[in-house]
């Protein structure tokens, strides 16, 4: 996370610039430029990683969450990431894309393998009602 210092004052995310303008240490416009340092703008569908606060590695750009690992984790998927494409290939006709249509996604939601997830979905949810 970046770390930004302003007439004396540091700060590291908005909620520390916006205290500071609250209690009037710092102007709107001195504020702006606080908050440009805190939270560097990224370009729509870029990915850029942060070192988040618990120390994890956290990738933007993905969804409008974070998607948010452990070296370790990373790791561990890195060397996965062959199985997932083989999957991803595999499985692509029944796959949702983004820039898919309304019908084409509609299509989809009908198809085997997604109709057999939902109904195991379904019964290890009647198990655990049960349980």
């Amino acid at each position: 996370m970046a770390t930004a210092t302003i007439k004396g004052f540091t700060f590291s995310n908005t909620a520390e610039v916006l205290a500071l303008v609250a209690a009037g240490k710092l102007v709107p416009d001195e504020a702006v430029k606080a908050l440009a340092l805190v939270n560097p703008t990224q370009r729509a569908g870029e990915l850029s990683c942060r070192v988040s606060q618990a120390g994890a590695v956290s990738v933007y750009g993905l969804q409008r969450m974070p998607v948010t690992l452990y070296a370790e984790q990373w790791e561990r998927l890195e060397q996965f990431i062959g199985k997932v494409r083989s999957f991803v290939e595999d499985n692509m006709d029944a796959l949702v894309l983004k820039s898919d249509t309304d019908e084409t996604k509609a299509a989809k939601a009908k198809h085997p393998k997604r109709v057999a997830a939902a109904a195991k979905s379904a019964e290890s949810a009647k198990k655990r009602a049960a349980a």
